[in-house]
């Protein structure tokens, strides 16, 4: 695939406003927003007050026939940018990524922007699922989750849009259905998916089952695999033992429903914090053969999406705070700071983590245009 710039991404985009009316460059509009975006600008003013600070830099590589776009104008155009062509060239440019990198573990999972909502209007927050390359920590596409629905109702959609040739997927138990499970694989990739009480029947089953296995220490001839890992941080002692069971011909008739269902995964986590001991047990259905190492580290890494994309989309963007509430200009905002997102980790030139990259490229107009000709 040949290598696209970020400016090359919008240069095709079609512009939403009536010839009279396009006093200003859309390009030159969408690149200051993204810009201003890496430098933690989180809405109308604060893109405007970054673009006045930044005038002679921009204007070094931009057109701006007339002068800098007003905070309104930035409103009214991003506002009325088409979401879902927006995300079409995140996806394409994000495919860049992918295709060097080659990710092999993909989260999906689903975040709200809390103050986003409109209660005037009867306009619930903003709520979007991402896929996230745990090995990578990039975001590699979106699917807003509709008006009164859950996130199941992103997740085929999202899933489909994907390259998961070789990839193994996790979702928590809100996508551990039939559905989903199949979508993967008619896609060339693999599930590990949460097994819990909204599938009573099978997680009871499974249940049971491990917990006689535990009492009698004797796995009735099913193959299994093992391992454990011990974890000291903070003044916690973490220790986790993952069990990875193939599926035996005594459950073949149980599990039938389940497509591709080869193994089952048990996670047992007991934590020490200032003497207090507590035990935890996780369930898992995955359509991967015995591989318990790669299993464990899947499942551990699974809860990367929490850390290293929404608590940074929180602590940097403060994407829960945006009162932001245009329905098209708040999913184009939570686009751009996904995209910001990536560019600040796509770069390896300079140490640390998005905010210290993005507080490096509000200070260094050589490093901010570095970042954004990625």
């Amino acid at each position: 695939m040949e290598k696209r710039s970020l400016k090359a991404c919008f240069e095709t985009l079609e512009d939403p406003r009536v010839e009279r009316t396009q006093k200003h460059k859309l390009i030159d509009i969408v690149i200051i927003a993204i810009t201003a975006t890496i430098g933690q600008a989180r809405g109308w003013r604060e893109i405007r007050r970054f673009a006045e600070a930044k005038e002679a830099w921009f204007r070094s590589f931009l057109e701006l026939p007339n002068g800098l776009p007003s905070r309104v104008t930035f409103a009214r155009v991003i506002s009325a940018l088409d979401p879902k062509e927006l995300e079409k060239r995140f996806e394409e440019w994000t495919s860049q990524i992918r295709d060097y990198l080659k990710p092999d573990h993909i989260v999906l999972d689903g975040k709200k922007a809390n103050r986003s909502h409109d209660r005037s209007k009867d306009v619930a927050p903003l709520h979007m699922v991402s896929a996230f390359s745990t090995n990578h920590q990039v975001v590699l596409a979106n699917e807003v989750v509709g008006p009164g629905k859950g996130e199941l109702s992103a997740l085929c959609p999202l899933l489909q849009v994907l390259f998961l040739k070789n990839c193994l997927v996790s979702i928590d138990a809100m996508g551990t259905r039939k559905n989903v499970a199949d979508q993967i694989l008619s896609q060339d990739g693999d599930y590990l998916l949460a097994l819990k009480s909204n599938n009573r029947n099978l997680w009871e089953r499974v249940k049971n089952r491990f917990e006689k296995w535990q009492e009698t220490k004797d796995f009735e001839g099913f193959p299994y695999q093992y391992t454990e890992d011990i974890g000291k941080d903070h003044g916690r002692l973490e220790t986790r033992k993952v069990w990875q069971i193939s599926i035996h011909k005594k459950w073949k008739e149980a599990c039938a429903e389940w497509p591709g269902l080869k193994s089952i995964a048990v996670v047992e986590s007991t934590r020490e914090i200032n003497g207090v001991i507590s035990t935890e047990r996780r369930y898992y259905l995955c359509s991967l053969d015995l591989d318990v190492k790669r299993v464990a580290r899947a499942i551990r890494k699974h809860w990367s999406i929490e850390n290293q994309l929404h608590h940074v989309l929180d602590v940097t963007w403060q994407e829960d705070q945006s009162r932001v509430r245009l329905l098209n200009a708040r999913e184009n905002l939570a686009i751009f700071r996904r995209w910001t997102l990536n560019l600040l980790k796509r770069d390896t030139s300079y140490p640390g983590g998005p905010k210290v990259k993005s507080q490096r490229a509000m200070w260094n107009d050589a490093y901010m245009l570095k970042i954004i000709s990625h």
